[in-house]
């Protein structure tokens, strides 16, 4: 069951500005560490607590609640795709678990829209701090709702995030990158970023990772650079796969969608030594249909976890 346990104190007396967070990212376990500004005196008590102190609610019953943080910048990747940090407030944490997403809106819209913060670097080096930025992989839409808005940001402006929700939980996260041998991954387009921090941690713990992307065009595919140099970096672990469905006569590997046939091929084949585990995201028409096609395949519910919006 994923609880959400608030802690709100008074503390007793004044600590130092800074202080430090630790937030392992697999357990969710937090630890925050704050210096008295007074070290040698002994206080008689933590502090008062305050109205929600040792609130334990389930996560789906949580109000939602928005950190008004601000665009530390802005890059295109794509024609349509933007890779947008964005600053929290000092003396503030948003630490995402992996798989979990936030929401977003602007200050005085009513329109908010669900996007999964990718990690800072495409690397399986130690993430070190993390919480402070949030890193978003975002596609614009002319006529959207939001995304308009978000692309004419200046840098600086007032952005909300939301506190994280998912229900990828450490137990999928386990299984994925631990219990499981094999890890296959399919994302079309956008569908990619919850994808991405689950394979950093999978490589970490040397699991065998299959990336398997739907795009469109060459031109489409994020961090085409830098995913080859992690599949060269990482060789006997990792590999990929790109399926695009407006190939050029120039493209020698797979064409067309998500299908029974291609993942035939595509998917590790099974055996008694090996485990595998499938995370699937993208539209909501291309994450069902894969669900289907892995029933079809004879994966269980226990084998995949499907992310939807």
């Amino acid at each position: 069951q994923d609880m959400v346990y608030t802690v709100h104190i008074d503390l007793h007396k004044d600590v130092a500005d800074d202080f430090e967070l630790k937030a392992e990212g697999n357990s969710g376990k937090v630890d925050i560490q704050l210096s008295k500004m007074e070290p040698g005196v002994r206080w008689s008590t933590v502090g008062k607590t305050l109205e929600g102190h040792g609130d334990h609610v389930k996560s789906k019953e949580r109000e939602i609640e928005y950190i008004e943080c601000s665009l530390k910048s802005k890059e295109a990747l794509t024609q349509d795709t933007r890779l947008f940090v964005i600053q929290v407030p000092e003396y503030t944490y948003l630490p995402v678990p992996v798989g979990y997403h936030v929401r977003v809106r602007l200050p005085e819209k009513d329109v908010a829209r669900r996007y999964t913060p990718i990690s800072a670097t495409l690397s399986t080096a130690d993430p070190g701090e993390y919480g402070r930025q949030v890193y978003l992989f975002i596609k614009i839409y002319e006529e959207g709702a939001l995304t308009p808005a978000l692309d004419a940001l200046t840098l600086g402006s007032s952005i909300e995030v939301s506190l994280p929700e998912g229900t990828f939980s450490h137990e999928k996260l386990t299984a994925a990158t631990i219990t499981a041998t094999d890890l296959c991954l399919l994302g079309a387009g956008t569908g990619i970023t919850p994808l991405i921090r689950v394979m950093l941690v999978a490589l970490r713990n040397d699991r065998k990772v299959h990336l398997i992307l739907f795009n469109k065009t060459e031109e489409d595919i994020p961090w085409k650079e830098e995913l080859d140099n992690l599949v060269e970096d990482h060789s006997n672990l990792l590999k990929m796969t790109h399926v695009l469905s407006q190939a050029s006569d120039s493209w020698s590997g797979w064409k067309g969608h998500i299908r029974q046939e291609l993942l035939e091929k595509v998917l590790p084949a099974s055996s008694p030594e090996r485990s595998i585990y499938l995370c699937i995201c993208g539209p909501t028409v291309f994450t069902k249909l894969g669900i289907s096609l892995f029933s079809e395949l004879g994966y269980s519910g226990d084998d995949f976890h499907a992310f939807l919006g």
